[in-house]
């Protein structure tokens, strides 16, 4: 093109966007004019491949709070840590704030809302009572901590003269257990497995090959699902759709350009959707937002013939629809989209993507080690993108336990009225050689403050009182010694420590000041001897070393449903996955077993049973074999009883009804012997033992001495030489002990008279 003409052009259409002149020179040059044109097909594909935006959304409901956490007082403050990927920048973040404010007393009250420690929105309110809900934006910072720290101070300004209690203020905020964090970010960011299991959601998706699964990935799919439910992420269970199977389509977007090609066309339509063909499951692994959107993959031979069969299906499709698609596609299928089939050790756990997500794939094999790696701290330092794990144990010491093992991170916290510190463990990943948390030294120091009122600290295990100090409160060291009762330990603990302070008033010559107070890291939890009840807090002390998981063989053929009942019962009961055993029982037979053991509808040889279940009816029985409850016409409901088979305690789960319970909520068992579970979690506690004296009210470490010990001595003599004290041979040694402590003393009297005669 000359140099008039160009001038020409641009002259003629100065008018134009920029973008139509361009695309007229384009259009003018020779080689342009013989370039081929993009396929929109191929193109749309290419667009689809790049798009590894994964986004993500988590309520407080998901984290656990089942109904608002009120904030009352002149000055009460929360700090809430809603999950993000650690060390992943975040994009189109945003917070929702949900809640409500009643008020009382006259004067103004004030709502501060903080994103780690940054104030973003402050309001006033003076109405008796109104909508205190706001939404904002997030920074897109990457936060290492992977947590983003919502903070909400509420204060209350009280028209009074005198210097009263702040409680009586009567002004309360309600935070509503759906404020919600949303927010989006790149896959490809995600290149190690600790990152990916970072980035999982609140109800992350265990995808397995299909509903009947082989004995092995069944036993990698309940092991990572205990795990998951114990990290506070209760799994989802999918099975790969196959022809037939009905999927949900609401979310689903399938690109206009796309539906040239039958398989996306026939997804467009959204809602449920019955898939017609391989190829339209083909579709679904390149879309977002679909069944196969999953978090954590059981990577068997099945799985990865399953997804290969569907992508090659949908690859006829495209070349016969579009065919300059195809190389597009093949480029998709070859690259780190579709590397959940790729080749891998036959024991690894991996990182690797299906469709525009990432995911964790886990093999068969190595259901165990992933269970043990993703319980414990181990999994923090996996930066690769895979592994292969045959020892993980957590470090710690046979008998003393520091607060790291159990999950605290010691520091200081600033206390104005009342602050809590806490630490969360399952009982089956620190109890070792029949030893479970029986002892607690928590040392604590605390600054002084404004008050002559020393500072009160209080610890609690899951919410049992375990003891209490006032403190001295001059910055030392100050221990708390507490006994651990059988009856306060859970399968899940959670270990708080509460400092509450006297706070000065405005009016009585001191304005109310935050003083620190700390748990420092010499604090330790002793282990002792396990109880030995045949009630649910014995049998969690028992799964710790080790237990057989005995179900029906129908499980495998019914696998998501299956999975999902006993992930929520082993959660409960306390069973440590790693240290499992599956066993597959044959179909009428009834297996022995020689150690403790989960029944999930088995009848183990020898069984001892007060429940029966048949037709919706449900009988139980009690002292002298008289029926307690005899109910018929019940549906979806189960019943978890502590029996004993042989010389072998366990516990027996029998379902009653035409369906099987849900468990949406989790379970949480308490004392006694025979639990009535339904959709909603545990509906009553029983316990059918008749004791003269019940074993909750029992102390482990105390109930381990023998009574002759004087109490006095007890704690002066390790835990240890309780078993021995106690033994048969304790009594007759001590005396022998005794007898010849007398002879010596005897002797040497003797021995003295003699000396003297001769010196005579």
């Amino acid at each position: 093109m000359t140099l008039s003409r160009l001038f020409a052009t641009v002259t003629l259409r100065a008018g134009a966007p920029l973008l139509i002149v361009l695309a007229s020179l384009a259009a003018t040059h020779p080689a342009a004019a013989q370039s081929p044109a993009v396929d929109p097909v191929a193109a749309a594909m290419a667009a689809l491949a790049d798009d590894t935006r994964v986004t993500r959304s988590a309520t407080l409901r998901d984290l656990g709070f089942d109904g608002p956490d009120v904030l009352a007082g002149m000055d009460a403050r929360r700090e809430i840590y809603l999950p993000v990927p650690a060390g992943i920048p975040i994009r189109d973040a945003a917070l929702t704030f949900d809640a409500r404010y009643m008020r009382a007393m006259e004067g103004s009250s004030t709502l501060l809302l903080s994103l780690d420690g940054y104030p973003v929105s402050v309001r006033s309110f003076s109405e008796a009572t109104g909508d205190a809900s706001a939404r904002f934006g997030v920074d897109g910072a990457a936060r290492r901590s992977g947590f983003l720290r919502l903070g909400v101070a509420w204060s209350s300004q009280v028209l009074e003269e005198a210097c009263q209690d702040d409680r009586q203020t009567g002004n309360v905020l309600a935070i509503g257990p759906d404020t919600r964090l949303t927010y989006s970010f790149d896959g490809r960011a995600v290149g190690d497995i600790a990152t990916a299991w970072s980035t999982l959601p609140a109800r992350p998706v265990v995808l397995v090959a299909g509903r009947t699964l082989d004995a092995k990935s069944y036993d990698a799919a309940w092991r990572i699902g205990v795990a998951l439910q114990r990290a506070g992420k209760p799994p989802r269970f999918a099975a790969f759709p196959a022809t037939g199977d009905t999927v949900d389509l609401a979310e689903v977007a399938v690109p206009v350009t796309l539906r040239e090609i039958p398989a996306y066309a026939a997804l467009a339509g959204g809602g449920q959707h019955r898939l017609a063909s391989d190829a339209e499951a083909g579709a679904m692994l390149t879309l977002a937002g679909t069944a196969l959107s999953a978090d954590v993959v059981v990577g068997d031979a099945a799985f990865a013939s399953r997804v290969n069969t569907a992508l090659d299906a949908l690859a006829a499709e495209i070349a016969t629809h579009a065919p300059a698609a195809a190389a597009t596609f093949g480029n998709w299928r070859a690259g780190p989209g579709n590397s959940v089939v790729s080749g891998a050790a036959a024991d690894s756990i991996r990182m690797a993507a299906l469709g525009p997500v990432p995911v964790i794939v886990i093999a068969p094999e190595a259901g165990a080690q992933a269970a043990a790696l993703f319980e414990n701290l181990w999994h923090r330092i996996v930066l690769t993108r895979s592994i292969v794990a045959r020892v993980v144990e957590p470090p710690m010491d046979d008998h003393v336990l520091t607060m790291a093992s159990l999950g605290g991170v010691p520091g200081s916290i600033n206390v104005l009225a009342s602050g809590d510190w806490t630490a969360t463990f399952g009982l089956g990943a620190i109890a070792r050689a029949g030893r479970v948390p029986a002892h607690l030294d928590l040392d604590v120091a605390a600054a002084p403050g404004a008050t002559i009122t020393a500072p009160v600290a209080s610890v609690f295990l899951n919410d049992v009182l375990l003891g209490a100090k006032m403190l001295t409160a001059d910055g030392t060291p100050e221990r708390i010694s507490a006994r651990i009762p059988s009856y306060a330990l859970a399968a899940n603990n959670v270990l708080r420590v509460t400092f509450q302070r006297q706070p000065a008033g405005v009016h009585c010559r001191e304005i109310p000041q935050a003083y620190p107070a700390a748990v420092l890291p010499s604090s330790t939890v002793r282990l002792g001897p396990v109880p030995a009840g045949d009630d649910f807090v014995g049998m969690i002390a028992r799964y710790a070393e080790g237990a057989d998981v005995l179900v029906a063989p129908s499980a495998l053929t019914d696998a998501v449903a299956s999975l999902t009942r006993l992930v929520a019962i082993a959660d409960a009961t306390g069973i440590v996955p790693d240290r499992a055993t599956l066993i597959i029982a044959e179909a009428g037979t009834a297996p022995a077993t020689g150690r403790p053991f989960l029944a999930l509808g088995v009848p183990v040889r020898g069984l001892e049973s007060k429940v029966r279940g048949e037709a919706g009816r449900l009988v139980l029985t009690g002292r002298g074999n008289r029926s307690v409850v005899d109910i018929s016409g019940l549906d979806r409901i189960g019943v978890l009883e502590v029996v004993r088979a042989g010389t072998s305690a366990g516990i027996a789960a029998t379902m009653i009804g035409q369906d099987a319970p849900s468990f949406e909520a989790p379970l949480r068992l308490g004392i006694g012997d025979v639990a009535i579970v339904g959709p909603q979690g545990v509906l009553a506690t029983l316990d059918s033992r008749a004791r003269a004296q019940s074993a909750a009210t029992q102390d482990p470490e105390t109930s381990a001495w023998p009574a002759w010990l004087p109490a006095d001595l007890r704690p002066v003599l390790p835990v240890e030489t309780s078993a021995w004290l106690s033994s048969g041979w304790a009594v007759p040694i001590a005396t022998l002990v005794i007898l010849l402590f007398v002879l010596l003393i005897i002797r040497a009297a003797l021995t003295r008279r003699r000396a003297r005669s001769s010196g005579l």
